[in-house]
């Protein structure tokens, strides 16, 4: 998980993404295509960059965006939610293509958030 602010950040909590990539992506689809980050942070969002179990810079098994993705994505938006930088009555989540299939698991299965 690597958190982004943007450049004119003061100190004051953000309305926050948190950005899950699709396919077998991992972080590295943002921060190797900075403009697909840039506009985010020009409107002033906090970036959560996500790398789910398995990929990028996460330990664990490849889960093929199962359960097990979809808990680490929900204990990413549970802990985001404490973090300075966040707003955690603002928290959204931008999945790309087959990410969508962590993001509405983790809603389906986390009603809470």
């Amino acid at each position: 998980m690597k958190v982004l602010t943007p450049a004119e950040w003061i100190g004051d909590a953000l309305p926050t993404l948190v950005l899950i990539p699709g396919g077998t992506g991992d972080s590295g689809d943002f921060t190797s295509n900075p403009q697909k980050i840039h506009r985010f942070l020009e409107d002033g969002y906090a970036l959560i960059l996500f790398d789910p179990d398995g990929r990028g810079k996460s330990g664990g098994i490849e889960d093929d965006n199962g359960f097990i993705h979809q808990d680490g994505l929900a204990a990413v938006v549970k802990y985001a939610a404490e973090l300075q930088q966040v707003d955690a009555g603002r928290i959204g989540m931008v999945s790309y293509s087959y990410g969508i299939t962590m993001a509405a698991g983790v809603l389906a299965r986390y009603p809470d958030l």
